[in-house]
């Protein structure tokens, strides 16, 4: 509550700054006026790189996508083989029953580590290009203006984070766009909490009073995000692992789990959670990359307004500020202290 405060008031405050930059300014609409009209004209332009960018993201997730496949086929190779498994085997357990009870779950768990592994590697790789598309657009104030001209006025200044933030907000799911969110700070961290709790309240786990929803935004931060995989396994070894008293009891077991793990489509099951995963991904970027554009388009017809010298444009915009001070003065005065309360 405190951090939501905190970021809440500094926004406000910064969006009245730049209303009151507008009205105050006068002698520099003209100016202001010819700047925006030089990024309007080449709107049609920046829209076309846009949708070759969108392109280019789509064609990105394509190949991690496939990278994370591949780089998970080749583990599980090395993982469920005969003779990795019987070296497994003999490294961990004592006692065939022992190693007959918790071989597989030990073996599903290797692999939902790597995964997660891999996942993680491929969505930071990600974050980097999902910065670079969307910085794209407070780079199209400055390239739309003519050399000279630009003089980083406080009122061309689209806030494409929030935008962001908000389009995220209405997701159901995430995929690399969580690693991603969490970068923002406190106010994706909030955004994925919200979901993460959710999430894991459907599943049974409960959070009480005492700071549970705390808990879990520390392991969301350490993490970069939660990852879910929807991925779950329960892997069982055959009873008929004794058959053939030739070998050792740890090579014939393992023969037997790499067998049932073939038939049980372990690999396959884990593949399905990559694709899922990236499908989120994609959809997702697409959602949010629809409700930026909307933005930015709303955002060049306000500035069409503000930076007109009608006397009722100027009346709009002082409307609009003691709309904001209102909204900066509820959050500031929101009562919060870390009270425990005890009986």
């Amino acid at each position: 509550m405190k951090a939501i405060k905190e970021d809440n008031t500094k926004k406000y405050t910064s969006l009245i700054d730049i209303y009151n930059t507008s009205i105050a300014d006068i002698e520099a609409q003209n100016a202001q006026r010819s700047q925006l009209s030089v990024l309007t004209e080449n709107e049609a332009v920046r829209q076309q790189e846009n949708k070759l960018k969108r392109d280019n993201v789509r064609k990105n997730i394509d190949k991690l996508k496939k990278n994370t496949e591949i780089d998970f086929q080749k583990y599980t190779e090395q993982l469920l083989n005969v003779d990795a498994v019987e070296q497994i085997i003999r490294q961990k357990y004592d006692h065939k029953k022992e190693a007959q009870e918790y071989l597989a779950g030990y073996l599903v768990e290797k692999l939902q580590n790597e995964l997660e592994k891999l996942i993680k590697g491929n969505s930071e790789k990600f974050k980097t290009e999902l910065d670079t598309f969307f910085q794209s657009y407070p780079e199209a104030e400055f390239n739309g203006y003519k050399s000279g001209e630009y003089t980083n006025s406080k009122t061309f200044r689209f806030d494409w984070e929030a935008s962001v933030m908000g389009a995220v907000a209405g997701l159901s799911s995430f995929g690399a766009l969580a690693a991603w969110a969490i970068s923002f700070g406190n106010l994706g961290g909030y955004i994925l909490v919200a979901k993460f709790v959710s999430f894991l309240s459907a599943l049974g786990v409960g959070f009480g009073f005492s700071g549970g929803t705390a808990g879990i935004m520390t392991i969301v931060a350490a993490i970069g995000g939660p990852i879910v995989l929807g991925v779950g396994l329960s892997v069982t070894i055959g009873l008929a692992v004794w058959s053939s008293w030739t070998e050792s009891w740890q090579k014939r077991l393992a023969k037997q789990l790499v067998k049932d793990f073939e038939k049980q489509s372990v690999c396959e099951q884990f593949l399905k959670g990559i694709n899922k995963f990236w499908q989120d991904t994609s959809d997702g970027f697409e959602k949010v990359a629809d409700v930026v554009e909307g933005d930015w388009n709303k955002y060049l017809d306000h500035q069409s307004e503000i930076i007109s010298l009608t006397r009722e444009s100027k009346d709009c915009i002082e409307e609009i500020i003691e709309i904001l001070k209102r909204g900066r003065k509820f959050f500031a005065g929101i009562p919060w202290s870390n009270i425990k309360y005890e009986c």
